[in-house]
């Protein structure tokens, strides 16, 4: 598979228009605990946008060592990873969270579950936001490997870090008593297996663009007719006291 400028902003430009379908569904509904989830795709149409611009920055404006780091291009790393490494431990967690609410707004989940998402925010991204140039990813082949700061690797190995990093994002997903949006935490759990396997160098840009791909299945979750049967299940799992 390639990976290019063209394949991040093809992706962004297919993502965008599904985010704004599966944002009016959730509008739709009375409760709206779906909303968080489907703004996933239009988050993804995003930063595959912004991995665009690294890749044109990397290939157009190269410096004599091949960075690029204009920046623009050192710029557009750092929002690219802050979602990586920040914004989505926080918000698929939370996300998860509003789908298992009870009808009155509650969770049965606990609250800090997604604040918990902050640490990898706190280890991975700021020591690249205060060495920016460490950021900078390098290209092989057809792909991105961005490195962690030294920092950060000493704090978080990278084989346990991944390893960790998979578990926050899908768990959550998975513990939803719902078959379709256990199906999207199975389809990233597997993209991050082959991704694992395959690529592990560049995890970060590989799996995210999987993961880009695969929240599609977000408007397949949303247009699930028996929603009433989901709600129901919730009140079994944690009837109101």
């Amino acid at each position: 598979m390639c990976f290019s400028a063209t394949a991040s902003f093809l992706a962004s430009g297919v993502l965008l228009p599904l985010g704004a379908a599966t944002l009016a569904i959730a509008m739709t509904k009375a409760d709206r605990l779906a909303l968080p989830l489907a703004l996933v795709p239009f988050w993804f149409s995003l930063q595959q946008a912004l991995e665009g611009m690294v890749w044109l920055g990397l290939n157009s404006r190269p410096l004599a060592d091949g960075s690029g780091s204009d920046a623009v291009t050192v710029g557009a790393v750092l929002a690219y990873l802050f979602f990586a490494f920040a914004f989505w431990p926080v918000w698929m967690p939370w996300a998860a969270l509003r789908l298992w609410a009870r009808p009155d707004g509650s969770s049965g989940l606990l609250p800090w579950i997604p604040a918990l998402g902050l640490v990898p925010g706190t280890v991975l991204w700021l020591p690249l936001l205060l060495h920016p140039q460490s950021a900078l990813p390098e290209q092989i082949g057809h792909s991105l490997v961005y490195h962690l700061d030294p920092r950060s690797a000493a704090l978080l190995p990278e084989g346990v870090g991944h390893m960790l990093y998979a578990t926050w994002i899908v768990l959550p997903l998975w513990l939803v008593p719902s078959v379709r949006v256990r199906t999207f935490a199975l389809s990233l759990l597997l993209a991050f297996g082959i991704t694992q396997w395959a690529r592990s160098q560049a995890l970060t840009s590989v799996w995210c663009f999987a993961c880009a791909l695969l929240s599609m299945e977000i408007l397949w979750i949303l247009l699930e007719p028996p929603f009433e049967d989901h709600r129901a299940l919730v009140e079994q799992t944690h009837p109101s006291s």
